[in-house]
């Protein structure tokens, strides 16, 4: 069974460890106003039995019940099975024992202040010793109140094992009042519920299936004839256009045109007028080729031959 061990008020208890200075400086001043009616060691052993002697036999009889807050309990009808299982612990030998321990280093805490106030006589505001006495005893009183309860919680949340914790069983809820020491009312609450802190949830990242890339197979066809090959139509259009036409044309003017033409001047000059038209392709292959203009390509070439002068001949 695992033991929650963020209870609130046992918590608060514990805290009660940091007031003790100031319950120290309270006695220091006390036991150092006026002149000392007794020997150090008689007032010594009047203020252990007036501030020690009794927290020691409450915690030894009836611990102080930890589910309250100074004067203000809590009733034993609201309290929860787990803060039950708690006093059923605290009511063990275990408490008891921690009481006695807790007894020396007050004892020696007190023999400091009186071994101090000689230093404190000119700054104590308590004008005379009876007073004085007064004062330091319920300091001690109260400085011993705080160190039993939170050595006490100390000891009940440091020391308590699981099993132990697991085998102790609900404290009787009508035994609580007569058995646990308590100041002041009873109030079905005090301080306000302590929330479970939920255990981190750690998701982990799914892991994305690897996808399956199938290699491309490298055609060694050119587009031309791959595109040819899924249109049937543009494979004939292909099959159907010349090779060079161009070339063609061209060849065909120069073999057509008249070798010489003689101008009224009696000059030779050779003309050649080639023209060049590009063939239109069939509609369905402009479909799969850039189209071509309609426009008529004309190459003109000229040879012109040097002038040749006459010599008349002379009459002999």
């Amino acid at each position: 069974m695992r033991i929650n061990r963020q209870d609130p008020y046992l918590w608060l208890h514990i805290a009660g460890l940091a007031v003790l200075p100031l319950w120290g400086l309270v006695l220091w001043l006390g036991v150092a106003a006026g002149e000392p009616w007794f020997p150090y060691g008689v007032e010594e052993a009047l203020l252990v039995v007036l501030g020690a002697a009794p927290w020691l036999w409450v915690q030894w009889q009836r611990p102080f019940n930890p589910f309250s807050v100074l004067a203000i309990a809590l009733t034993p009808n609201c309290l929860t099975p787990e803060q039950r299982q708690w006093l059923q612990v605290l009511k063990g030998p275990r408490t008891r024992i921690v009481a006695v321990l807790a007894v020396l280093p007050a004892v020696w805490w007190l023999g400091q202040c009186y071994r101090l106030a000689p230093l404190a006589i000119s700054v104590t505001p308590i004008p005379n010793h009876g007073l004085g006495l007064l004062v330091a005893a319920i300091a001690f009183s109260g400085a011993n109140l705080f160190l039993q309860v939170s050595l006490s919680m100390v000891g009940l949340l440091l020391l308590t094992s699981e099993q132990q914790f697991a085998a102790a069983k609900p404290y009787a809820v009508d035994r609580i009042g007569s058995d646990f020491f308590r100041f002041g009312p009873q109030l079905p609450q005090i301080l306000p519920p302590l929330k479970p802190i939920a255990p981190p949830v750690t998701v982990e990242p799914e892991s994305p299936e690897p996808e399956t890339v199938e290699p491309e197979t490298q055609n060694p066809e050119t587009p031309s004839a791959a595109a040819a090959e899924d249109n049937p139509v543009a494979e004939t259009a292909i099959e159907n256009i010349p090779e060079d036409p161009v070339t063609l044309e061209v060849n065909t003017a120069i073999e057509d045109a008249p070798e010489t033409m003689t101008n009224p001047e009696g000059d030779t000059q050779e003309v050649i007028d080639v023209s060049v038209v590009e063939p239109e392709t069939n509609d369905m292959a402009e479909t799969a080729f850039e189209p071509e203009t309609d426009t008529e390509k004309t190459i003109e070439i000229s040879v012109v031959e040097p002038k040749v002068d006459t010599v008349p001949e002379s009459d002999e």
